[in-house]
């Protein structure tokens, strides 16, 4: 980009994953989840790239169906993925490094990382403040399998489970 454009800086527009079952090229719900949150961290590391626009909020019903929300109003797995992406940074054997962020919202915003354990959410650590832009990267005790998710206070919604790999 640099080579060709100089410094321009990059808006990604009409940004999505299909989810239709019947159409080529469409991922599952849970894939669509996992790849806007993998999205918003590429995103983050991109030095000229300003923003991703997500393509549609809702489904069409009889259209395209990369929405958070499907045509008849039910919320998609990506929904939450957008509010609350997390996705995996590195990793180095037990020492895994996650980023995310807390949407919508302005200045810091708390937030709780969780793990899987023993059938149930526990906390990882207590509850933390993103940066001023709601963005957040912890380093964590996980290895390869460990589930994560990040949580809200006061509020049911979570993200997407994230898995290490």
């Amino acid at each position: 980009m640099r080579r060709d454009f100089g410094n321009k800086r990059i808006w990604l527009t009409e940004y999505g994953y299909q989810t239709s079952p019947d159409k080529p090229y469409s991922v599952s719900d849970s894939a669509q989840a996992r790849n806007l949150a993998d999205a918003a961290l590429r995103v983050r590391e991109a030095p000229l790239v300003d923003i991703l626009i997500q393509f549609l909020v809702q489904d069409e019903s009889t259209g395209w169906k990369s929405g958070l929300i499907t045509s008849l109003g039910t919320l998609k797995p990506s929904f939450y993925a957008y509010m609350l992406p997390l996705a995996q940074w590195s990793r180095r054997g037990l020492s895994t490094t996650v980023w995310g962020q807390v949407r919508p919202g302005t200045g810091l915003r708390p937030y709780r990382l969780e793990r899987y354990d023993f059938g149930r959410w526990v906390p990882v650590g207590s509850w933390s403040l993103t940066n001023g832009r709601g963005s957040f990267e912890r380093r964590v005790r996980a290895g390869r399998g460990t589930r994560l998710r990040v949580a809200l206070p006061g509020h049911t919604a979570v993200s997407p489970t994230l898995r290490v790999r």
